[in-house]
């Protein structure tokens, strides 16, 4: 069922927060969102500066600006200045995150609350070589999460660092990330596991590791996002499966991925 969102207004839909389903219309005038009352969207969260961004329409779009850089603030889990909004952008502050509707646009319940982009492909799998069999697909699956994981550990990669100016003639020195940074790269590595980005997700919470391994839930995030990444070709499998209207092994493959992904369970 195809969904059409306050036709005719551009707006934010929340997809994760207090209150998710959510639909905030933006005007076409400056609309602030922070942790400051003065917003027009206050978020009470300790990620979120008291004047976080804000969104004006300028020559028939609707721009993004980043006005505080101290805060969790990401457009499709990239960070920004100042960027125009784009059909199925996904907005980030602080633990919330918001889907950008334009004005008029029609949306499937599918695109709605899909990965970064909008609409999710269907995957052309005619001809597929993976093996069908159930017991074979689950051995593949060891054997891809046992890969990942020898080769993530035998990567030699040096600490990350920021580069700071020093006070010695303009001499850059560096040094080591401190907890609110780790914190914003953290942010990051979830978002991207949302948008279910998994390569992205892995390096991102393997810097986190790097600086401070026991940081949270870092390590069981870090090991989601390998798993998770061996898991999207199986769903494109299934996906294809259907396609093909082979539904019975389609099924075994969508079952087995139900009942050991987190991220994929609702589909």
């Amino acid at each position: 069922m195809d969904l059409n969102l306050k036709a005719g207004a551009a707006l934010l839909f929340e997809l994760r927060g207090k209150k998710t389903g959510s639909e905030y219309i933006l005007p076409e005038r400056t609309f602030q969102i922070g942790s400051d009352r003065g917003n027009d969207l206050v978020l009470n969260d300790r990620d979120v500066s008291s004047f976080q961004v804000k969104i004006y329409f300028l020559d028939g779009q609707y721009h993004l600006q980043n006005i505080s850089p101290l805060g969790a603030a990401y457009v499709n889990g990239e960070s920004f200045v100042d960027t125009v909004l784009k059909k199925g952008d996904i907005l980030t502050i602080g633990e919330r995150m918001f889907r950008y509707v334009s004005p008029g646009e029609t949306l499937s319940q599918e695109e709605l609350w899909g990965p970064v982009g909008g609409k999710l492909e269907g995957a052309k799998l005619k001809g597929n070589a993976l093996p069908r069999n159930p017991f074979v697909i689950s051995a593949v699956l060891v054997v891809l999460f046992v890969f990942f994981v020898v080769i993530t550990k035998e990567k030699e990669e040096a600490p990350f660092f920021i580069k700071k100016k020093g006070s010695r003639g303009g001499v850059e020195s560096s040094r080591a990330m401190d907890r609110q940074e780790i914190k914003i790269l953290y942010n990051r590595g979830k978002d991207l596991l949302s948008t279910r980005r998994w390569d992205e997700a892995v390096l991102v919470f393997e810097e986190v590791r790097r600086e401070m391994p026991s940081f949270m839930d870092t390590e069981t995030l870090y090991q989601r996002a390998i798993q998770e990444s061996g898991y999207s070709d199986l769903m494109s499998q299934g996906k294809g499966l259907l396609i093909e209207q082979e539904p019975a092994e389609a099924k075994e493959i969508i079952k087995l991925i139900s009942e050991r992904s987190y991220y994929y369970r609702e589909k």
